[in-house]
This record gives C-alpha cells, structure tokens and sequence, in this order.
C-alpha cells in the first residue's frame, strides 16, 4: 500500500471535513479552525484519496493540543493511526518549544481509553463530563456517540510532559 503523510491545504479542506464529519458526527467540523495560524494539519492519503487526517494546535510557547486524528475503518488496525500519531509528535517535537502536550479523548463505547496515546507515555490527568455541551449547541451538531443534541459525552484529558534538552 502506497501512502503519504502531507501537510493540510486548503484544497484539501471538502474531503477532510467529509472525513471528519462522517465520524465524529454531522457539522462537527465547523468546530475546527482550519485556516488559523496555530493550527497544523496532516492528510493522510492512500492512492491520491484522503483516507485520514491529524491535527494539532500551538496553545503557548510552551503548550500544544492534539486536536484530533481520524482514519476511514477499512484502514484501522494497519498501523496506519500509529504512524499519523508519530508523525504529529515528531512535527511537534521539531517545531516548536512545547514542554507540554495534552490531548482530549472522547470516551467511546469502543474507544474507552487511547491506548496509542498511552503507549507514547501520556498519562489521564482529568475527566470531564459533558464536554462538548455548549459547542454542540453552538455549532448545532448531533454527536455520533451519545445521539444527543446537545452532546453529554464524557472527555479524558491526557497530558505528555517533554524535555527539551
């Protein structure tokens, strides 16, 4: 299998938001800031298609966000995740000053903990209950897991201290 890990343009942005959309649930897209400065973006293309994507945001100086990573099923379980996950730390790791990375886990009936998360060396530092309330209401999306509008899924925030030495 030919793929390639690319930066996100905008050209991209239809079939990413597709993607995404599609499995975290109709509009939810609209949440992300595609075009902001502090944000960075991953594609993940298989024979010339858009079958995944990554991205991360730049917080502070010292802090950054992985935002989300998405993959069509036909393409889980092959490792192809692991990679964009690497890729995304490396990116952060050679770009920036971060001492600090988070990231926010949706808790899924079949995702309840990020194991791929874990296996890097992030550890659970909270869980927060109804975390994409207000931005369900805001945005008007109908979340794919809990089937409410608005959203009561729960979120766990994961933390990756760096050194940078």
């Amino acid at each position: 299998m030919n793929f390639n890990i690319v930066p996100f343009h905008s050209r991209q942005l239809k079939d990413v938001k597709t993607l995404i959309d599609k499995e975290f649930g109709k509009d939810y897209s609209d949440s992300k800031e595609f075009m902001d400065s502090n944000f960075f973006g991953f594609s993940f293309i298989v024979d010339s298609r858009i079958v995944g994507f990554a991205s991360y945001l730049i917080e502070s100086d010292q802090v950054c966000k992985l935002d989300l990573i998405v993959l069509e099923p036909e393409f889980r379980g092959k490792g192809l995740g692991t990679k964009l996950f690497e890729y995304r730390l490396k990116e952060i790791a050679e770009r920036t000053t971060s001492s600090k990375i988070y990231l926010n886990h949706w808790v899924k009936s079949d995702s309840p903990i990020p194991l791929i998360a874990i296996k890097f060396g992030f550890k659970k530092k909270s869980s927060i209950s109804n975390f994409w309330r207000e931005e369900s209401l805001k945005l008007n999306y109908e979340c794919k897991e809990c089937r409410n509008k608005p959203c009561v899924c729960t979120c766990d925030i994961y933390e990756l201290l760096l050194s940078n030495d």
